[in-house]
């Protein structure tokens, strides 16, 4: 083994953690597959509902399922992804309509009303198979009374662009929204419900998931009005909003789904693919390459670029006597410049990492990027820097720095050649590190 097959081993390994998690072959999963035909036996009729980056592909799982009949069903998927959906993606008898990502859309709005229409017609002999995944927040959403899609979209841009964690983010959408927050199976009620779920959130929790639509919500109004005040967001929000969540402290306004709601009790839940899924046959593929593993899920957090930075220092200092292959999982998140330029959390991780990783005494490479094959507004998935890309950089006359201070990751990977580009995957468990190191 030498340097130059680090960059395919790290593409090998990451498209095993993908291959993992698709959906398509998750749905024929023996226990998932008489979860699902024990959960419908006695229906009467069996409809479909869902939301996210893997909904597609999903529906397409439960169709291959032989003895399952569907009376109808739509799910939602990025707009994007149907001017080009593969076939394999492409269902029969559920339909797909489009919403907006990363940030809600009007396609959104009127897709989250006729998924509510559809919810809202199941009867008490019904069962209502709802498919959730990464994306869910934005292509599945509509707001309380007084909200405007823009005021949401200002809320939800400065979330995103604050630093704020995916709780935070969450607790403050569920609460301007008509559908998430538990709404979703209320609306199901007295029918039954069967949700299956793809996390991209870490710790898997449900009510994180989407922002919760079937499940109770711990979040409130108060924690709502804490997020804005933490990132001292209040004179940049709408003044809806403020209203809105002000008026739901006075208990104006309806609380989201609690623990021990009755509308809960014939609702139910099912994890089918998490981040460690992803990292396990990442460690597979690593072990059949020739790599010791070290494997640490739930520790991809922080700022990108210091997490970068803290990586290819750990990597560059580390003393190896057989090819190691480090493995981590979770999401960064990335605060954005006023001039912000092009990239994702991903890209800007890797090429933070060049800049110690130079360190290196032997060869040494970071792959970090996102499951579903989309890191920001790019089309790439992520990026790979190795302990020679800051030289390279330098006598291609880019500032490493200063792209990093612009969060403008993306032109500079490309001259590189250090993108990595899967398009589209159709699923999503959050981002996967993999760092490779021989010995010197």
């Amino acid at each position: 083994m030498n340097s130059a097959d680090l960059g395919q081993h790290a593409q090998s390994i990451f498209q095993a953690a993908i291959k993992r998690v698709r959906p398509n072959s998750l749905m024929r999963q023996s226990g998932v597959r008489a979860l699902i035909l024990d959960a419908v036996r006695d229906a009467n009729r069996v409809v479909i509902v869902g939301f996210g980056k893997a909904a597609a592909a999903m529906a397409c799982g439960l169709e291959s399922i032989d003895e399952l009949t569907i009376d109808c069903g739509s799910v939602v998927v990025p707009a994007a992804y149907l001017r080009n959906l593969p076939a394999e993606h492409q269902p029969r008898s559920i339909e797909l309509l489009p919403g907006g990502h990363p940030h809600p859309t009007s396609d959104s709005v009127a897709s989250a009303r006729k998924l509510m229409g559809l919810a809202s017609s199941a009867e008490e002999e019904d069962v209502v198979i709802v498919l959730i995944s990464g994306g869910g927040s934005a292509l599945f959403a509509d707001f309380a009374d007084g909200i405007s899609l823009d005021d949401a979209l200002r809320l939800n841009k400065l979330l995103l662009a604050s630093g704020a964690s995916i709780d935070e983010v969450n607790a403050a959408r569920k609460h301007i929204s008509s559908v998430s927050g538990g709404r979703l199976a209320a609306a199901i009620h007295p029918g039954r419900s069967i949700s299956l779920a793809i996390s991209d959130v870490r710790g898997d929790d449900p009510s994180v998931i989407a922002s919760g639509p079937t499940v109770a919500d711990s979040s409130t109004y108060q924690d709502a009005i804490n997020v804005i005040e933490k990132y001292r967001l209040q004179r940049a929000l709408p003044e809806s909003v403020l209203t809105h969540l002000q008026g739901g402290l006075r208990r104006d306004l309806s609380e989201t789904l609690k623990p021990g709601d009755p509308r809960l009790r014939r609702a139910s839940y099912r994890m089918i693919a998490t981040n460690r899924d992803a990292l396990d046959a990442a460690a597979d593929e690593a072990t059949a390459l020739g790599y010791d593993v070290i494997l640490e899920p739930d520790s991809l957090v922080g700022e990108a670029s210091d997490a970068g930075r803290e990586i290819g220092r750990r990597l560059a200092g580390l003393q190896v006597d057989k090819p190691t292959c480090l493995l981590m999982g979770g999401e960064t998140t990335v605060t954005l410049a006023a001039d912000h330029g092009r990239g994702g959390r991903n890209q800007e991780l890797a090429l933070a990492a060049s800049l110690d990783l130079a360190s290196s005494s032997s060869p040494c490479l970071v792959l970090a990027a996102g499951t579903d094959g989309i890191d920001g507004p790019t089309t790439a998935a992520g990026g790979i820097a190795d302990h020679l890309s800051s030289a390279r950089a330098r006598d291609a006359g880019i500032d490493i720095n200063g792209a990093l201070r612009r969060n403008d990751a993306y032109p500079a990977l490309q001259q590189l050649n250090a993108l990595v580009e899967t398009g589209p995957t159709h699923t999503n468990v959050m981002d996967i590190l993999i760092g490779l190191k021989l010995p010197g």
